[in-house]
């Protein structure tokens, strides 16, 4: 397998973090909170991109001249958001370029660390991926109790707290505080829908297909390629378009919520 098709599972950060970047100066019913710092978002590299230190310690922007100004990892890590990471032997690094060249003709010695799970196999890591982004989405959509820096999923633990701590809750939704349930709520069902509209497309040629099979079909008699589109992203890889379509979802959530607490 190339080198090019492996970092594959490697996807823009800016998808994320374009949208926690809007997350600040929020308004008093729905102020952004200070023990969140946007790590429900989670994001991965782009190709070509850098974070912060490379395996070897040196800093990025020393390593990467100017296009350590647009690495969409060192965004995503300037603002504490999860990124994929390469290992090659006892070497860590979040640089697709710098995995390459650390893996050099020993592309089976390049592993992908997925949260706090390893994987040698790159489908296997991108299925990984997905399911992560999938339950990040779930959530950031789902209304915690916070009281301080402290955030809880029990209204009644933190009415406990609340008593002890001498302060009120907060109800919190990704890195949103809100001072009522019913604004919570409502900001976390627009999130919901914002990202139910985010679709998967499966086109064979310039035709759009809802059944699969029937593309799959079509693209055997015309000898064509079925592929799977989300937004302007297009891939022949059914795991590829998983990631995408959860990517472009936990956006689209990210998104609404940003403008929902700010509005």
């Amino acid at each position: 397998m190339k080198m090019r098709n492996t970092l594959a599972i490697v996807v823009a950060a800016a998808i994320a973090s374009s949208a926690w970047a809007q997350c600040s100066g929020g308004k008093a019913s729905a102020k952004q909170s200070k023990c969140n710092k946007g790590a429900n978002a989670t994001a991965v590299a782009s190709k070509g991109a850098c974070a912060g230190k490379s395996s070897d310690g040196s800093n990025c922007a020393a390593k990467c001249g100017d296009k350590a100004k647009t690495c969409d990892v060192a965004k995503a890590k300037s603002r504490n958001i999860p990124i994929i990471k390469y290992r090659i032997g006892d070497k860590l690094t979040c640089c697709p370029e710098e995995a390459a060249k650390l893996a050099g003709d020993k592309k089976d010695a390049l592993q992908y660390v997925v949260g706090d799970k390893i994987f040698s196999n790159e489908g296997e890591a991108k299925e990984a991926y997905a399911k992560l982004l999938e339950r990040q989405l779930q959530d950031i959509t789902t209304i915690k109790y916070a009281v301080g820096d402290e955030c809880v999923t029990c209204p009644m633990t933190a009415e406990s707290m609340a008593k002890k701590a001498g302060k009120s809750v907060h109800y919190r939704v990704a890195s949103f505080d809100f001072e009522t349930r019913e604004a919570a709520l409502k900001a976390a069902e627009i999130a919901k829908k914002a990202a139910e509209q985010v679709s998967l497309k499966t086109v064979v040629g310039d035709k759009e297909y809802r059944c699969a099979t029937a593309a799959a079909e079509t693209a055997k008699a015309e000898g064509k390629k079925v592929e799977y589109c989300v937004g302007d992203k297009k891939t022949c890889c059914q795991v590829t378009a998983s990631v995408d379509l959860a990517l472009a979802k936990l956006s689209a959530a990210l998104d609404a919520l940003a403008k929902a607490a700010n509005s």
